[in-house]
């Protein structure tokens, strides 16, 4: 009986605690209750303007993103499509609100399916629209080969894509390094494919080890042969104009950056002490396969073999 009269005892108390509380009596006034709703109108109203589609799930046309409103800069090169064109028929194909939360991520995703696009700079989304600053794929080398018939380009990029015909005007032609292959595999050519011959594949990782350097050292071409369709162990040559060269590795796709860059400072070395690498053409040849420098008859006669070398520019 005691125990229940404490209860009681205590239930009351409370009340009596809760009934001289501010807040209580705030509760009690109409203003606070007005207040609360204008709170809560004003929730929903930013709910609304923060993604700009109504209940029914559709976009309120006020707020939808219109073509122009979205703008991408353009590429130097030829990359064989239009990126504004692209951005307006796929991307916007759907109706997107420009009040939309997730409409910068989702462009982001997007852009990032493009494999002409190496980087994403910046998405800027204003209350004019959406400015998209993108980095492009730039060919690193020109892939040359010919049969008894007719000689063929091709560009390749970093990852040894194939590039859009015509990619770089001819100045900038002239600073992209040759890759000469004997029989290059070419299935399934398409633009923007990774080109289905490793070795070509693997050139365009030593053009890529290369870059900042070849134009010093004189390096015009990276060439490599087999002896038939099944031999992938012949080693790359890096040739000058005049036929001088370099034998550089045997799988340039497992060289390290630190391997690199002991092959380059041993080419950088030598050609200090003995000046161009033009003087070995047609009689020796050096190699730095072994990270150090051997000098090797050159009795291969590659230039006399069938499917040779075009004329140097």
């Amino acid at each position: 009986m005691s125990q229940t009269r404490k209860q009681q005892r205590s239930v009351t108390a409370a009340q009596q605690f809760l009934g001289t509380m501010p807040w209580g009596r705030l509760l009690a006034n109409p203003t606070v209750w007005i207040f609360a709703a204008t709170i809560g109108l004003i929730v929903a109203a930013q709910q609304y303007w923060h993604n700009g589609i109504g209940k029914s799930g559709e976009v309120d046309p006020q707020f939808a993103l219109r073509t122009e409103q979205v703008v991408i800069n353009e590429p130097d090169l030829e990359i064989g499509t239009a990126p504004q064109q692209l951005l307006r028929v796929e991307f916007l194909q759907a109706s997107r609100s420009l009040l939309d939360a997730q409409l910068v991520r989702d462009l982001a995703d997007y852009l990032k399916t493009w494999p002409f696009v190496q980087s994403i700079q910046s998405i800027v989304k204003t209350h004019q629209g959406v400015t998209v600053r993108v980095t492009y794929r730039e060919p690193v080398a020109l892939v040359e080969w010919k049969t008894p018939h007719e000689a063929f380009r091709r560009y390749v990029d970093d990852l040894g894509q194939i590039m859009p015909q015509p990619t770089a005007p001819k100045d900038r032609q002239k600073s992209l390094l040759r890759i000469n292959v004997i029989e290059p595999v070419m299935e399934s050519l398409r633009d923007w494919s990774v080109w289905p011959d490793e070795r070509i594949q693997a050139a365009t990782r030593i053009a890529c080890d290369l870059r900042g350097s070849s134009d010093r050292l004189g390096i015009y071409r990276i060439v490599t042969y087999r002896r038939d369709r099944r031999d992938f162990s012949q080693p790359f040559e890096l040739w000058t104009a005049r036929g001088g060269k370099i034998v550089w590795s045997d799988d340039p796709m497992s060289d390290s950056a630190e391997i690199v860059a002991a092959k380059l400072r041993l080419l950088n070395d030598w050609q200090e002490r003995n000046g161009s690498f033009d003087q070995l053409a047609g009689w020796k040849k050096l190699d730095v396969r072994e990270g150090k420098v051997r000098l090797v008859d050159d009795a291969s006669e590659v230039a006399n073999r069938p499917f040779g070398i075009p004329a140097a520019r």
